[in-house]
Formats: C-alpha cells, sequence, structure tokens
C-alpha cells in the first residue's frame, strides 16, 4: 500500500472516530437537558408555601422533609424578629434539603420511550410494616396479603423567580435511601410529584379547616 493511500485511510478513519465522539457528547448533553426539563417546574407560588406543600406532601406519603421543616422553622422564626435582624440576617435564597417518602404508585410508572424502568426497587407492606421481597411468604411458604410500595428519597431544590412571587422547583428522585444509586429518570414519575404537588398548593389556598366534633 503506498503511502498516500495510507494517509487518507488514517484520516477517514481519524475523522470517523471524532465524528462519533461528538455525536456522543452531543446525545449526552441532550440526555442531560431532557432530564432536568422532567424533573424541574415552575410554581407562581413562593417559596415558603412552596416548602410547606412539599412537607405537607411528603407527609401524606408516609415520610418527612427533616431539613426543609429546619429551614421554615428559622424563617418562622426571623419573621419575629425586629426589621434590623431581618435585614441583616444570612438567609440564603434557596431551599434545598432531602424528603424520604413511601410511593405506592411507582411501579404502576409506565417505562419511558426505550424501555428503562423507574429504576426503585420495591419493597412491601405486610400488616402495616414496611419489609423487604425476600419477606414474600410466611414460614409455611404461603403467599402473604401484601402491597407493592417503594422507598424513595427527593433531593428538592427551590429557587425564588420574579421577585419571590414564584417559585423554581427542582426534584431529583433515587430509589431507596442510599446515595450511590442512579437517579429515577421516568418523566411520568415526575409528573406524578407535580401534580400532586400542585395539588397540595391548590388545598393550601382554600383554606379549607378541619371539620368541628360536636
Amino acid at each position: 500500500m503506498s503511502p498516500i493511500v495510507k494517509c487518507r485511510i488514517d484520516t477517514v478513519i481519524f475523522a470517523l472516530a471524532v465524528s462519533a465522539f461528538c455525536f456522543s457528547g452531543s446525545a449526552i448533553a441532550q440526555s442531560r437537558i431532557e432530564l432536568r426539563n422532567i424533573q424541574t417546574r415552575k410554581f407562581t407560588k413562593p417559596p415558603l408555601e412552596v416548602a410547606n406543600a412539599i412537607v405537607s406532601l411528603a407527609k401524606d406519603m408516609s415520610g418527612s422533609c427533616e431539613d426543609i421543616e429546619a429551614r421554615l422553622s428559622m424563617s418562622k422564626a426571623l419573621a419575629q424578629m425586629p426589621a434590623y435582624i431581618r435585614q441583616n440576617a444570612p438567609v440564603p435564597n434557596e431551599i434545598k434539603g432531602d424528603c424520604q417518602i413511601v410511593d405506592r404508585d411507582l411501579s404502576k410508572d409506565k417505562p419511558q420511550a426505550g424501555g428503562r424502568e423507574s429504576g426503585a426497587p420495591p419493597s412491601i407492606v405486610i400488616f402495616g410494616v414496611l419489609r423487604e421481597l425476600s419477606d414474600l411468604t410466611d414460614s409455611r411458604g404461603r403467599s402473604r396479603d401484601r402491597e407493592v410500595v417503594s422507598r424513595v428519597r427527593l433531593e428538592v431544590q427551590i429557587q425564588p423567580a420574579d421577585n419571590d412571587s414564584s417559585s423554581i422547583i427542582r426534584l431529583r428522585a433515587f430509589p431507596g435511601r442510599g446515595r450511590d444509586v442512579e437517579q429515577i429518570v421516568n418523566p411520568e414519575t415526575y409528573s406524578r410529584y407535580f401534580k400532586m404537588l400542585a395539588d397540595g398548593l391548590f388545598i393550601d389556598a382554600l383554606e379549607i379547616g378541619p371539620a368541628v366534633q360536636e
């Protein structure tokens, strides 16, 4: 093979390799943009109202948001202080923290295009106690009544928008409680969480009081 032909072949191979690398990088970037898009919503409510609604939602789903509750408590305490203290207090605009929830509908979410599942390993509730899937039967091997559920950790990030009159929220959901796991990527899961959050904000706006017990 002549040096000229060999040079041309090497050039073509190099060009193909560069094109494949650029295409791969573009696909990864696009995937990250799509994921951030399905994890982010804007609500026309102030950040503190949204944070309260998220805490209520977590409690309704048998969970808690200790980090966010602590921030809300700090904001309430600060509101009672004199104006000169409030003005100089180093309070961050962003509200963020982890929430732990029990999602009984995660396994029902349809997988996204391409067949990738939500990624959360299911657990079960037996007589009101969260158990692992290995404990599906009694000592005689008989099937027990059970309800499929999943533990989910939510990373919550709330940023103010429109002079604090609106909020931009990003939720990142992870199966279980560990941190060395891949995040859930199913768009239907995030749409369901945001829908429940919107419903909670609507209920809060109605200011429905408790029923009076005679």
